[in-house]
């Protein structure tokens, strides 16, 4: 995994004010094959986070995640992707926010 991943985690998780409950992050290509991952995923080079947003306040997560620099945006129904690629975002339908 990425270094900078592991300190940009540590400071939203300060921020935050408690624990990120991470689902997925650094996959293999047979991994990331076999759960459907796209093939160029940010997952690969280990510079990518899924951070479940059950019970969780998924907005104030997202905006804690752009201000300590994670550039990458995933909504999912139960989880929000972050990494550290370049700037983009998808599925926001999915969080009906």
């Amino acid at each position: 995994m990425e270094s900078r991943l592991l300190d940009c985690l540590d400071i939203l998780r300060d921020r935050f004010g408690g624990p990120l409950r991470v689902l997925s992050a650094y996959r293999s290509p047979y991994h990331n094959a076999r759960v459907g991952g796209a093939p160029m995923s940010r997952h690969l080079i280990g510079d990518a986070v899924d951070l479940s947003i059950v019970n969780e306040d998924k907005l104030l997560l997202k905006r804690l995640a752009k201000e300590v620099g994670f550039t990458g945006f995933g909504y999912y129904r139960t989880f929000l992707h972050i990494d550290l690629g370049r700037k983009r975002e998808w599925g926001k339908g999915k969080w009906n926010a």
